[in-house]
């Protein structure tokens, strides 16, 4: 495998304006810079990224765990998050835990070893107890998506279905409809209010039921 030192020899440079080359932490003539750059295709020259990151405290990397990647709504969300971390010449590692709440903690975790600059979670709907508290201490930070939950100390972003609902509840009473039962998740249990609110001002009673 090739080495800087292979590389600084064929381009009679030294070692420190390949380094400087490589990672832009200095300008070089450009001349040396076409040397350098010849060079490591002569070579086949690739630098330890792990390395470089660790020198630099980033990996230029994002993490995303999505509960279901069989959902075309979570696919469009990848790749939303892709495009915009594409475009901040980020790279996306995505990790899919199926709605299990272990598969969704070794997700984390693996992410995190790789020293990942962010953490982007659409949490499982059973997520493993202690999953969050132990977020909480990582230096990465961490942004919830979709499932939305109260006092917890991170970014959460989600859509507000308040306004469907008051829509849809008007929409099926103009029908004639008066009783509804709306069968959803966890969330809906623990904070009916989420969709009892919106279907209130319509004067709708709304039924959650655990899925």
């Amino acid at each position: 495998m090739a080495t800087m030192v292979d590389v600084a020899r064929i381009a009679g440079v030294s070692i420190s304006t390949v380094s400087h080359v490589l990672n832009g932490t200095r300008n070089v003539e450009h001349a040396t810079r076409r040397k350098v750059e010849r060079a490591i295709e002569q070579t086949g020259y690739r630098q330890d990224t792990l390395a470089r990151a660790m020198r630099r405290s980033r990996t230029d990397s994002i993490g995303l765990v999505v509960s279901d990647a069989g959902e075309p709504a979570f696919a469009e969300m990848a790749h939303g998050v892709e495009q915009a971390a594409a475009e901040r010449g980020l790279t996306l590692l995505l990790a899919n835990s199926a709605e299990d709440a272990d598969r969704e903690q070794r997700a984390v975790r693996t992410l995190l070893d790789r020293r990942v600059d962010g953490l982007i979670l659409a949490r499982a709907a059973s997520s493993a107890p202690g999953l969050m508290e132990g977020l909480s201490g990582e230096k990465a930070p961490v942004v919830l998506l979709d499932r939305l939950y109260r006092d917890l100390p991170f970014d959460q972003v989600g859509a507000d279905n308040r306004d469907s609902m008051r829509r849809l509840m008007a929409h099926l009473t103009s029908r004639g409809h008066t009783r509804f039962a709306v069968v959803a998740g966890d969330r809906l249990v623990a904070e009916p209010q989420a969709l009892v609110g919106a279907a209130d001002a319509s004067g709708v009673f709304v039924v959650g039921l655990s899925a």
